[in-house]
């Protein structure tokens, strides 16, 4: 299903960071400068909704595929639910530090200014142990009428 694709993450990261993380990085800043600031946490510290900062559909070979960009804060001690995306995706820390949990991978830390770029279908995590808020700008290019997010089921206890 995914021949093209590297066949490891490192590969992954490597061969998709200088298209979706220099090319769309830049973009993402700049769009950055317009979300309201503050942390504002939902009920029990959950995240707020993600803040959609584009949305576009475009024409693929197997039909639309939907571009999105969000901003997304994650509150101190927040573990997130394992998922995975139908498209490649890119989370790019904008403040704070989070981790992401990657199953039967090592993790990855990103500090301000760093990115992480995201097989389809690899199940994973974010995770902000720290004392602040982390902000983050998270793109996807997915088949449109898909849900962005899919749900995994947790690892076992190792």
């Amino acid at each position: 299903m995914y021949g093209l694709l590297p066949r490891s993450v490192k590969d992954y990261t490597i061969v998709m960071r200088p298209l979706l993380g220099t090319c769309c990085v830049v973009v993402l800043l700049l769009m950055a400068g317009c979300a309201p600031g503050g942390t504002i946490v939902g009920p029990r510290g959950s995240p707020p909704s993600p803040q959609f900062l584009f949305t576009q559909r475009f024409p693929g070979d197997d039909g639309q595929l939907l571009a999105t960009v969000d901003r997304e804060v994650y509150p101190p001690h927040y573990a997130g639910l394992w998922h995975t995306h139908p498209g490649p995706g890119s989370l790019c820390v904008l403040q704070g530090v989070l981790q992401v949990e990657i199953r039967e991978h090592v993790g990855v830390t990103l500090s301000s200014d760093q990115c992480w770029s995201e097989l389809p279908g690899l199940p994973h995590r974010p995770v902000n142990s720290g004392e602040v808020a982390a902000v983050a700008l998270f793109s996807l290019l997915a088949p449109a009428g898909q849900p962005r997010i899919i749900p995994a089921p947790s690892p076992a206890p190792g």
